[in-house]
């Protein structure tokens, strides 16, 4: 575990901002974190290609908290809760305050600081 979060959920939160930007140096770098860390090959193939990832779990949860901070800079009150009940020890944030290296003016946060 880095941090507050496990590998596996962190590099897929790190995946999903490397695939919506299309960023391939991103994307390949943390894909192969996240396959060390046990995501499925073939869910970050389908991550990368656009399609249904079919994440399950926590690695569900944070493709969902990472894709709606990137699209809609916030998230849902649904996701929100799900966050505080699936990982009561990160506090997490409803407003982005990370920035990206590959997208420096992208809000996505997982965990607040």
């Amino acid at each position: 575990m880095n941090g507050y979060l496990a590998a596996n959920v962190q590099e897929v939160a790190i995946c999903t901002v490397g695939a919506f930007y299309h960023s391939k140096f991103e994307f390949s770098t943390h894909s192969a974190l996240a396959i060390k860390a046990g995501v499925s090959e073939s869910s970050l193939k389908s991550l990368r290609d656009g399609e249904d990832p079919g994440f399950e779990g926590d690695e569900l949860l944070s493709y969902h908290i990472a894709r709606q901070m990137l699209t809609a800079h916030g998230i849902s009150d649904e996701t929100y809760g799900l966050g505080l009940v699936r990982i009561p020890v990160i506090p997490i944030t409803r407003s982005g305050s990370f920035r990206s290296s590959i997208a420096p003016n992208a809000s996505l946060v997982i965990v607040s600081v």
